[in-house]
């Protein structure tokens, strides 16, 4: 496969083709403009070597309330499993250690989180993550833990319960 072609396959990834048959871009866009947004649709046009092709595609949704809940949930609780391991921070990131520094809902979330968002996704804020974002952090994450023996669950609403009527048991 040529490089042209291969530049030209990376470009419309994941885009839906549809030739144009002739039909003047304006007329076609003008058209479909109403159905695309109604469905969340986006749409741009794409003039290569005089042959235009109308890429249809969807952005991801930025992560849902609840997902912002469970995220938050789940810093502080593996800071209190971080903690009750006994794994402070410059332990656990094999610096060395100059204080014993508890780990909390704030140090997961800027130590460990967001060094794993900004190095997996070049994102900087949690608000900027996509449903499938958090999902790809957290088991960058939860595969980092387990280096330390440490595996805290997504929360869940069933989860949550459990803990709240169980404690730390676990289930099977």
């Amino acid at each position: 496969m040529g490089t042209a072609e291969t530049k030209k396959e990376e470009l419309t990834k994941g885009f839906h083709h549809i030739d144009l048959n002739g039909m003047s871009a304006i007329q076609l866009t003008h058209f479909l403009t109403p159905f695309l947004e109604l469905a969340g649709f986006k749409w741009v046009i794409i003039d290569e070597d005089g042959e235009k092709t109308l890429k249809i595609y969807q952005d991801e949704k930025q992560r849902t309330l609840t997902q912002n809940s469970a995220l938050h949930k789940y810093f502080e609780l593996v800071a209190t499993k971080l903690n009750d391991a006994g794994l402070d921070i410059p332990t656990l990131l094999a610096q060395y250690p100059i204080i014993d520094i508890p780990w909390s809902k704030k140090t997961v979330k800027e130590i460990l989180w967001r060094k794993s968002q900004i190095e997996e996704l070049g994102k900087v804020s949690t608000t900027k993550l996509s449903t499938k974002d958090v999902d790809k952090v957290y088991d960058t994450l939860n595969r980092y833990l387990a280096q330390a023996g440490i595996h805290e669950p997504w929360p869940s609403l069933e989860e949550l319960s459990k803990k709240e009527i169980y404690g730390e048991r676990k289930f099977t």
